[in-house]
């Protein structure tokens, strides 16, 4: 009884509670399914429904039928972006823009009806996002990612709040809006870090152009979501047989270490030696 009395109260002095235990459990189920949309959007668009046209396309090249090949290469893409305009009119019109200024407009408080909300939203713009990506149209899949981790979030935080009627006052999680909020703030953050596969240009990215209320509790949240949310897309996609501009892996995140650095016979040089003082400098002074 009295180590059980002495644990809670170290625990109460060191601010840590069931609230403290969800948020931090929330956050990293946050990170985890902003990793699975950034694996599953660009597997299904970038990968599956390209590689279907690019197969038929280079067949029909193969047998000499260029006219006939560009025509269907056309047709398949007119239709692709056909769907997805269709899917984002009749099932998400929030998801008509980039994400960016949706997302901004609902962290500084101005609750739009189904602007999040939409049961329905995620879905809808993760087919649009990806037929979008099939098509060849000039999109990325950053900010559009970043809107769906965001619209998740917010129905995941809708839930968790319903549910908490049961449990007492004192350790319910969404007292106030301030940990909605926050969460979506996170799933944004993780949401681009999942896209460009760097955890700190997500944090950063939300911190300047997004979140109006910044602390540290909201920074260390983004960190460890956006962590995860990184890890997950390289691990999960570093298997897909293909490459960059740079003959390398787009998800592989070996080529990041001292191998890369000087010259190499089996790695190219991606930056010289000296570089590495210039950054330095860079950094000191930016900091």
């Amino acid at each position: 009884a009295e180590l059980g009395a002495d644990r809670n109260t170290w625990m109460k002095r060191a601010g840590l509670g069931p609230r403290q235990y969800y948020a931090m459990g929330l956050t990293l189920f946050i990170g985890v399914f902003s990793g699975v949309a950034g694996v599953v959007i660009p597997f299904f668009g970038s990968y599956f429904l390209y590689d279907i046209k690019q197969d038929l396309v280079g067949s029909l090249l193969s047998e000499g039928r260029v006219t006939v090949a560009v025509i269907t290469w056309l047709m398949i893409s007119i239709a692709f972006s056909t769907a997805a305009a269709f899917v984002v009119l009749k099932f998400a019109p929030a998801a008509v823009g980039s994400g960016v200024p949706e997302c901004k407009t609902y962290l500084n408080g101005a609750l739009y009806k189904n602007l999040l909300e939409k049961p329905q939203f995620a879905a809808a713009a993760t087919l649009a996002l990806s037929l979008s990506v099939a098509s060849d149209l000039p999109v990325g899949v950053e900010s559009p990612l970043m809107h769906i981790c965001a619209s998740l979030a917010c129905l995941v935080c809708k839930q968790w709040q319903a549910s908490e009627n049961r449990i007492p006052r004192d350790q319910r999680l969404f007292v106030t809006d301030r940990p909605r909020i926050m969460f979506i703030t996170v799933a944004a953050a993780s949401g681009l870090s999942a896209a460009f596969r760097s955890p700190l240009g997500g944090v950063v990215f939300c911190f300047e152009e997004l979140a109006t209320h910044w602390n540290f509790e909201v920074m260390n949240r983004c960190i460890i979501a956006a962590a995860f949310a990184s890890i997950i897309v390289c691990y999960c996609m570093a298997g897909q047989d293909v490459e960059d501009s740079t003959g390398r892996h787009p998800f592989d995140i070996s080529i990041v270490s001292l191998e890369s650095i000087g010259h190499s016979a089996r790695i190219p040089p991606i930056f010289r030696m000296w570089e590495i003082f210039v950054l330095v400098f860079i950094g000191a002074v930016g900091g």
